[in-house]
């Protein structure tokens, strides 16, 4: 028997259930809730009957025509063009054999993604170089700035320039956002993060020090055991998840506004056509694994300072 899950009652225009009672038009094959065909006594879809064509040729057609026209992601599940490389939502490698670092076996050849021309080898992904990627900065300047991993920036950034799209996923974001932000430079945003996750650690490390029987000063160990001081250390969990989840969609973004900032101020100083410029756009962007580790430490000394504050 024919499976009908996921089509539609042409009637009642609901879609089927794996547990519905389901018939089926003798002549043209159209299913359609048993309730609702009685209730209408006969098939409608008579434009079938006229053409002497079948429910399923068709139906078999569209989804044949559907499947060509869109490309799923393996990593989101959302739907892209069938020519798509990069996946429009989350950025993923479309296509197998397509390494974004630049280790591919698909050096000679292209494939077509917004109009472009695509080769993992090349520097700006196919973009003319001098091609705005934001209102001021241009393909060029934006993958000097970027450096590592520079193809996938490009793509990301001209996306969020076409669609005005700020969400997207950084997955470094969700757990240590202060670290994405220092390796890439964004020193005000790493301080946030480390300011806000700190002073909401605060609740959880006084219930701590309480648990222990640690001595506890500045605050009582009786307010400690109340219920707003219930409420606030839930307050402060869920807060800082939603500063790491916040970070974790709108990371890429505040990075793109950081790459355009800086590069503006770099070339209302010195110019936009010269090699300075250059090397300072160059030298401003990039990444950097010392200021991780500075970031780490930076959390670590606000941490000692808390623990400092509150306990005897």
């Amino acid at each position: 028997m024919a499976n009908f899950t996921g089509s539609e009652c042409m009637i009642c225009k609901q879609t089927f259930n794996e547990n519905d009672d389901i018939v089926v038009c003798p002549e043209c094959g159209t299913p359609y809730h048993r309730e609702c065909y009685l209730k209408e006594g006969k098939c409608i879809n008579t434009e079938l009957h006229l053409e002497n064509k079948s429910w399923s040729d068709i139906n078999r057609v569209k989804s044949e025509q559907s499947d060509e026209q869109n490309k799923k992601c393996s990593r989101c599940g959302a739907e892209n063009k069938p020519h798509t490389i990069i996946c429009e939502s989350c950025g993923a490698p479309m296509v197998d054999d397509i390494n974004l670092n630049g280790n591919t076996g698909y050096q000679q050849q292209n494939a077509n993604f917004g109009g472009f021309s695509f080769d993992p080898q090349d520097k700006y992904c196919g973009f003319d170089p001098k091609e705005k990627i934001s209102e001021s900065t241009t393909v060029e300047e934006a993958a000097d700035f970027v450096g590592e991993n520079s193809r996938y920036y490009l793509m990301l950034f001209k996306r969020m320039k076409m669609t005005g799209k700020k969400i997207t996923v950084n997955a470094m974001c969700i757990f240590l956002p202060q670290v994405y932000f220092a390796y890439r430079k964004m020193w005000k945003e790493a301080a946030a993060v480390i300011v806000l996750s700190s002073i909401l650690s605060i609740p959880a490390l006084l219930y701590t020090f309480t648990a222990m029987d640690m001595p506890i000063r500045l605050i009582s160990v009786d307010t400690l055991k109340t219920s707003w001081f219930g409420l606030l250390l839930r307050f402060s969990n869920y807060a800082s998840m939603a500063v790491n989840v916040g970070a974790c969609l709108f990371g890429n973004w505040l990075y793109y506004r950081h790459m355009d900032k800086k590069i503006d101020a770099i070339k209302a100083q010195l110019g936009s056509e010269n090699d300075m410029a250059a090397a300072k756009i160059k030298e401003s962007g990039g990444v950097n694994i010392w200021f991780v580790l500075l970031a780490f430490a930076v959390q670590l000394v606000a941490a000692a300072l808390i623990v400092f504050l509150f306990m005897k």
